[in-house]
């Protein structure tokens, strides 16, 4: 019994924790240091609870597979990481699992990456939108 117990209080150490606000948008604003575009950290919901090994599931019709998101930002294993069974294109390059411990700076480069290929193909579809109207006058 003592083992088992051994066994639980090391798994959860060993996992993730919770992040306080101060302490995320101090490292989020020193993330976005080198990201000329900037980032607005009251913008992003987190439906962990600030909790950095959070795995939440969805489904976004009856009988569609599962979407999973994992850590302190909720990353997608649709779009942002591969969990190993769903097909994605891992933007991040990485494993889900890793959004899983007390490390929030890969959290942080994968949020990064996400928001700046979003404006980049807002940005591209807007100047797209933007000559066609032209050319169509």
């Amino acid at each position: 019994m003592r083992v088992l117990l051994v066994f639980v209080l090391a798994c959860s150490v060993a996992g993730g924790r919770f992040v306080d606000k101060c302490e995320l948008k101090a490292q989020m604003m020193e993330a976005a240091k080198g990201n000329q575009k900037g980032l607005a950290t009251e913008n992003f919901m987190l439906g962990s609870g600030f909790n950095t090994d959070a795995v939440n599931e969805t489904s976004p019709r009856i009988g569609e597979q599962l979407w999973r998101f994992y850590g302190l930002f909720q990353l997608g294993n649709r779009l942002a990481c591969s969990d190993g069974t769903t097909s994605s294109p891992n933007v991040c390059q990485k494993d889900c699992e890793s959004f899983l411990d007390d490390d929030i700076d890969d959290d942080l480069q994968c949020l990064l990456e996400i928001f700046t290929s979003l404006l980049y193909v807002f940005k591209k579809f807007t100047v797209d939108l933007l000559h066609l109207l032209y050319v169509a006058r």
